[in-house]
């Protein structure tokens, strides 16, 4: 498969350039930077200026199979630390107290949209003018399944950036967000079971398998971190513990219980939430994506050289103290001689 490194720069900084500044437009027009992320991506490829192009525009990038698989991992890893730090916020107490409402608000989340898109579908295609066969049934009811999607990535985001993620209010989306996600892989794979393919058996006791996997395995891991902290305490290595945690959730949830990834790191942030360590791990999380998109958690106004500042004062920091260990390595040496 064709694949171009030197594209890919070219890839992720016309990416970068452009959610940027029509992130911070739509921040100046009272709206969440997501909103112009994704507005973002349908203007620098071919989905909607390709439409009107006479020549076939390809978008301003246009990139190969291979190239695009790069990027979607890029992107796959980005929301995986999104939703990891999201877990290590969660309040278990506002997660109890909302579980209820969360439960509620997927379950309706998930049969209104099948309902309104699968009835949608129906009269699109003909109905009641013409008999619903089997086959019109299915395809509507595939409509409807994919209606009852969500993105947790973006639901966290926004929360986050307006303050909300800590909140009752906002526990509530995110865990609603969660279930339904599940919800919604069960209701695909019962359409399908319907259709003649897939086992909804299967579906549901993945699914069951999924959350058993992550009590049992989280509390292990809950305690050896407990350990490890208590050892090793504010040390990189603790980091590097709840890392490996997070991936091997994402993993596990994607390869083995066909659940999405981002849900499985979300779980393993749960299952680390409210320890001695979790809000420097948090932070050091936090630090490593939000100095590429120049995101401040809880911070309202945008500051786009924040950054760098940041990167320029770690420079400075290093810079002296490697100056204060020259000094003071030529104070001994002037003792001892």
């Amino acid at each position: 498969m064709d694949f171009n490194v030197m594209d890919i720069l070219f890839d992720c900084a016309v990416i970068l350039l452009a959610t940027k500044l029509l992130g911070l437009l739509s921040r100046r027009l009272g709206l969440p930077q997501v909103v112009g992320m994704i507005i973002a991506g349908l203007l620098i490829g071919p989905a909607i200026i390709g439409q009107f192009h006479p020549g076939g525009f390809m978008g301003i990038i246009h990139p190969t199979d291979a190239e695009m698989d790069v990027l979607q991992s890029f992107s796959q890893i980005g929301v995986v630390f999104i939703l990891f730090s999201s877990g290590l916020e969660t309040d278990f107490r506002e997660l109890k107290r909302s579980g209820a409402a969360s439960s509620a608000i997927a379950v309706m989340g998930v049969l209104v949209p099948v309902a309104l898109g699968t009835a949608g579908a129906l009269l699109f295609m003909g109905w009641p003018g013409k008999a619903a066969s089997h086959g019109m049934l299915m395809n509507a009811l595939f409509v409807g399944s994919i209606l009852a999607a969500t993105s947790v990535g973006i639901t966290v985001e926004t929360l986050r950036e307006l303050g909300k993620l800590n909140t009752r209010v906002g526990t509530t989306i995110l865990s609603a967000a969660i279930i339904d996600d599940v919800l919604g892989i069960i209701t695909l794979s019962v359409i399908t079971g319907m259709n003649g393919g897939g086992s909804v058996g299967i579906t549901l006791l993945k699914a069951a398998g999924f959350f058993v996997f992550t009590i049992g395995a989280g509390l292990l891991l809950r305690w050896l971190f407990k350990v490890l902290v208590k050892k090793y305490p504010h040390r990189r290595r603790t980091g590097i513990f709840a890392l490996v945690m997070c991936f091997m959730y994402a993993f596990c949830a994607e390869e083995f219980f066909d659940i999405a990834a981002i849900t499985g790191a979300y779980m393993a942030g749960l299952m680390l939430s409210g320890l001695d360590d979790t809000s420097y791990v948090d932070e050091r999380i936090y630090d490593f994506y939000s100095h590429v998109f120049c995101l401040h958690r809880h911070q309202r106004g945008f500051q786009p050289f924040q950054a760098v500042r940041a990167c320029f004062c770690r420079c400075v920091r290093t810079a002296r103290s490697c100056g204060k260990d020259y000094r003071l390595r030529r104070n001994c040496q002037a003792v001892s001689l």
